[in-house]
């Protein structure tokens, strides 16, 4: 698995399921989607869902956008996934269409399109990323998989334009399987600031253009306190993001320095486990109040206890609720051995779960 990296970032998977969504600096081009199960899905079976970012503000002589399969060859044969580096009206650049085998390279002049070539994907696995890169100084277009060249071809159509990305994808006729686990692009920084991926609890730095921070707020709650340091055009808060979110989604973090105000968008990450069962033969274990939680990796006989929970609270059905995994080396889709135990009702046999985004 090989999460999509660049300048900006994207990672579905740590996201909580949302219908419908769409990330923050993004118009949707044709259709709506969702996350649903860790991937960017579309919400209507068969039909396409594109996405065009608006926030170029600079002319990269190299831009390059990938993404993550999420979806496997076997379930889903006939997916496409679209990628695109083309002027912000779709009009003139670059797209590449790729098939579970194979896949189709165009230059785009005034709409219309031109093929460069058909490489072979080789198959999709979920985890596999792909890329398609554009350097405007020599003409170069190449395309990527999982970080390898895959086909190069040269074409100074347009090496004078300003150009941003899109991505999306056709799910095959009937299906919403299909899937995009994570997307990411170089050479393009947003035109409304800085868009974060922050996971709950670590700390954050912001680049801003303002003089002095003197307040900041974060989902419409002071967060001045967890200043930890300012320099020129960058503050950073440590451990603010702790009680005042609970799930994962974007928040707005307003930094103000008495005169005026800037306002960012914050991926907020929240990692853990939805809910657990604490039974004990055969018997759910209906309100406690003392449950303790014992989270361990690594394999049987030389595992290590990575996080305890203390005052874990049960339901009238012996459910516990979300519990959140606060060690940042942990994330979602990880696998984990749970043990509980209780004063009131002993301990338990030792479980293993996978943790999701909360």
């Amino acid at each position: 698995m090989a999460t999509a990296t660049g300048d900006y970032a994207l990672d579905f998977r740590v996201m909580a399921d949302a219908n419908p969504y769409a990330p923050t600096g993004f118009t949707a081009i044709t259709g709506s989607g969702q996350i649903l199960g860790s991937y960017l899905r579309s919400t209507t079976a068969g039909a396409a869902y594109e996405l065009r970012y608006d926030g170029v503000v600079s002319n990269s002589d190299i831009t390059r956008v990938t993404f993550e399969v999420g979806f496997p060859n076997a379930a889903a044969p006939n997916g496409t996934v679209f990628l695109e580096l083309t002027t912000a009206d779709g009009a003139n650049g670059f797209k590449w269409v790729l098939g579970s085998a194979s896949s189709y390279l165009y230059v785009v002049t005034a709409g219309t399109g031109a093929e460069l070539g058909r490489p072979s994907t080789g198959g999709f696995l979920s985890g596999t990323t792909f890329s398609l890169e554009y350097q405007k100084s020599t003409g170069r277009v190449e395309l990527f998989r999982s970080g390898v060249s895959l086909f190069s071809n040269t074409n100074t159509a347009h090496d004078t334009k300003t150009l941003t990305f899109a991505y999306g994808l056709q799910p095959a006729s009937g299906s919403t399987i299909e899937g995009i686990a994570s997307v990411a692009s170089t050479g393009m920084p947003t035109a409304t600031g800085a868009d974060y991926t922050q996971r709950k609890g670590s700390t954050l730095t912001a680049t801003h253009t303002l003089g002095t921070i003197t307040t900041a707020t974060l989902n419409a709650v002071n967060v001045f306190d967890h200043v930890s340091s300012q320099a020129a055009g960058t503050v950073s808060f440590t451990g603010a993001v702790t009680d005042e979110i609970a799930t994962s989604g974007e928040y707005n973090l307003v930094l103000g320095d008495g005169t005026g105000t800037e306002t960012y968008t914050v991926q907020v990450n929240v990692v853990g486990l939805a809910s657990y069962n604490i039974n004990k033969d055969g018997a759910d274990q209906a309100s406690l109040a003392d449950v303790e939680f014992i989270v361990m990796t690594g394999a049987a006989g030389s595992r290590v206890i990575a996080e305890q929970i203390t005052g874990v609270t049960t339901d009238v059905s012996g459910n516990t609720g979300a519990i959140e995994i606060t060690d940042v080396s942990m994330n979602a889709d990880d696998v984990v051995t749970i043990l509980q135990q209780s004063a009131t009702v002993g301990g338990g046999l030792p479980h293993s779960a996978t943790l999701v985004a909360l």
